[in-house]
């Protein structure tokens, strides 16, 4: 309804109350959709853990271009929502980073000592997922956008961060996934899925 009185509008007015006008929709338009975003998607800065838009970090560009550079592109792989976007992007590959009717955040939260869920395991295998990314920074801090993965996923963090280093780290001693990178915060491991119960695929490529 507003769009014919605006063209009228411009039609009879000057060309400066014209532009006066279109000055006013812009504001209008573009204001109402970036009061909507936090600070880290309306300004540039420095890297922000856990929003989407500054995620990158030399440290996760580095491993993306390892695994790039050592294992090739199109892998499928395992991973946190704002690591899956750096190896996703910058890195070639196909990441999954989680969802209701493919719950991968569960490789993460199952416990030391604890078997990974076969059933998810089974997927993964059968539809070859080659490798899990670990960012440890998942049990040191929250993500700015409240979501380690996905918005329905089930982990509530209340504030604190949704996993502990334990659950992060296992997969150092676990049978089955085997560390092939380590900066510090980012690791990469390879499934082994003939150790976890399945037949051994490798990655796609």
């Amino acid at each position: 309804m507003v769009a014919p009185l605006a063209v009228a509008l411009l039609d009879r007015w000057s060309a400066k109350a014209a532009a006066g006008l279109l000055t006013v929709f812009a504001i209008v338009l573009v204001g109402n959709t970036a009061a909507g975003m936090n600070p880290s998607y309306r300004f540039p800065g420095p890297p922000v853990y856990g929003s989407d838009t500054r995620a990158l970090t030399p440290e996760v560009a580095a491993a993306a271009d390892w695994l790039r550079e050592t294992q090739g592109r199109r892998l499928r792989i395992v991973a946190d929502r704002y690591s899956g976007l750096i190896f996703g992007s910058f890195g070639g590959q196909d990441p999954v980073t989680g969802s209701v009717t493919f719950p991968t955040y569960d490789v993460y939260l199952t416990q030391p000592g604890r078997p990974l869920p076969p059933d998810l395991i089974g997927q993964l295998s059968a539809w070859r997922f080659g490798f899990l990314v670990v960012d440890l920074r998942m049990a040191r801090q929250v993500p700015e956008i409240g979501i380690y993965f996905e918005t329905n996923e089930p982990i509530p963090h209340n504030g604190r961060p949704g996993f502990t280093l334990g659950q992060l780290t296992k997969f150092d001693n676990m049978p089955g996934t085997i560390k092939i990178y380590n900066s510090g915060h980012i690791a990469i491991y390879r499934f082994d899925f003939a150790t976890l119960g399945h037949p051994a695929i490798g990655a796609m490529k």
